[in-house]
Order: structure tokens, then sequence, then C-alpha cells
């Protein structure tokens, strides 16, 4: 978010920060995280999504790892060609 120039930065944060109110949060307690395959190579927050999200990403090696074990998975460097400048 922080290489999104202004305004568009705080118009995409306003918008979030409406969506974030809704939401329903879960989470994965860490020691559980620990215990999935992929924790020792790409650490407790990129383990945390693997279980049953949908994942966008811009890190290519976790999503190939994602999406061969998967997981539904979007580069999202392979959307940003759609329109973006």
């Amino acid at each position: 978010m922080n290489q999104v120039g202004e305004p568009e930065r705080f118009q995409c944060l306003e918008i979030m920060k409406i969506g974030i109110r809704e939401m329903q949060e879960f989470y994965i307690e860490s020691s559980n995280t620990v215990e999935v395959e992929g924790f020792t190579k790409f650490g407790l927050t990129d383990t945390g999504i693997i279980d049953r999200y949908l994942v966008l990403t811009d890190d290519l090696r976790l999503a190939h790892y994602l999406q061969k074990i998967g997981i539904d998975t979007v580069n999202f460097n392979n959307i940003r060609v759609y329109g973006w400048k």
C-alpha cells in the first residue's frame, strides 16, 4: 500500500477500513502453524494462510508452492498488467 501515491492510497485505506469493520476475523494459533509442512520454508505468516484461504500474493515462490499443493492462489503480479499503471 505504501507504493500507491496520494490521494489513491488514502482512498484505498478508507475503503479497506469499511470492509474491515464488517469482517469476522479468525486466527490460527502459532503453535498449530509451526506444525505445518511449509513452516520452515515460508515462515509464520505465509504458512498461516495455507490451510483454507484464497491467497493473493506477489511472492512467486509461495504462489507456486501453494498451487502445487492445491491451494487457490492468485499471483498479484499476473493481474497487475490489467489496466494498472
